[in-house]
């Protein structure tokens, strides 16, 4: 019935819907399209059913809900957004274009940074320079970059609340006792203490 020397989605002519599915029981492929007596009906990847639909394929959308695994074993491609209510796990390497973050980088100019990011989204930020510390641009109204009129670039951590290595070994001499065997053996220990043994 199909000549795949004259066109491998041509499909060919039935008599009816009934004969069509009988003959294609899992339906199409993308550009696949029959007759049925004199009408034309293509494969609608969307809603997986052929239609009356002319020259031109239909783009009517349907959502598909699965429940449990799906295995994809070759390419993979989202022609639109996609939205993971989950962890992402990329065993391979990962490849994009763009990676959204608020730090977009640091840019040479300022033009340079306007070609990368058009369209800032409020909360992105930047550095132009040749090194950093180098002056900041934020976004705070979306599509426009405006300098903040400091430096920075460098991720700090504040560590005024934390003890020195000279502090911390001071204040553990004060925990640091030593205990015979037998004064060990006799000691009462509490549940809010932590006690450490060494030899």
């Amino acid at each position: 019935m199909i000549d795949p020397n004259i066109d491998i989605n041509n499909l060919g002519t039935f008599d009816s819907i009934e004969e069509v599915w009988a003959t294609f029981p899992d339906g199409g492929q993308e550009g696949d399209y029959l007759f049925i007596g004199d009408k034309l009906y293509r494969w609608n990847k969307y809603d997986l059913s052929w239609g009356t639909t002319g020259a031109t394929e239909t783009t009517t959308k349907q959502n598909h809900t699965f429940y449990g695994e799906v295995d994809v074993h070759d390419d993979f491609h989202v022609g639109g957004d996609a939205v993971f209510n989950g962890d992402v796990r990329v065993k391979g390497t990962l490849k994009a274009i763009h990676v959204k973050q608020p730090n977009m980088g640091l840019f040479a100019s300022v033009q340079a940074l306007k070609e990368a990011y058009p369209k800032p989204e409020v909360g992105m930020w930047a550095t132009v320079g040749n090194s950093i510390p180098a002056p900041i641009y934020r976004c705070d109204s979306t599509g426009v970059w405006t300098a903040t009129g400091e430096l920075g670039g460098i991720d700090n951590v504040d560590l005024n609340d934390y003890y020195t290595k000279a502090e911390a070994d001071e204040t553990m001499k004060e925990y640091h006792v030593v205990l015979s065997e037998e004064d060990y053996e006799a000691l009462e220990t509490k549940e809010d203490k932590f006690y450490f043994v060494t030899e």
